[in-house]
């Protein structure tokens, strides 16, 4: 006796006349997803537009220019970090920490 196995093909596939059967394959429809929960900001007030300065900008500047440009709330934050990565002995600090990382932690007195 040989050891094929023969297969049963199943019933017959069903062929409606005249109507393909992609026809009868419909989309399931997806309830909408919900979405995330968002928290209302404050209103801000807002910033004047200005073109961002180089680092190399940053480093010409005078100890003077850069300290009244900080005080005066002209420097970004990225700017304030270039300003104290490179002179860090003009940084005014807070407590000991540089200001704008005081400001933001609880422990400031």
């Amino acid at each position: 006796m040989s050891a094929t196995a023969t297969s049963d093909p199943g019933p017959p596939p069903v062929v409606l006349p005249g109507r393909p059967l992609s026809a009868l394959i419909q989309p399931v429809p997806r309830p909408p997803r919900p979405r995330p929960h968002k928290r209302k900001r404050p209103p801000t007030r807002p910033r004047k537009k200005r073109s961002p300065r180089t680092p190399q900008q940053i480093v010409r500047l005078g100890p003077a220019a850069r300290l009244n440009l900080y005080r005066s709330g002209q420097l970004t934050r990225e700017e304030c970090v270039i300003w104290a990565a490179r002179f860090p002995e003009e940084v005014p600090l807070l407590n000991g920490e540089l200001p704008w990382i005081a400001l933001r932690s609880a422990d400031l007195d």
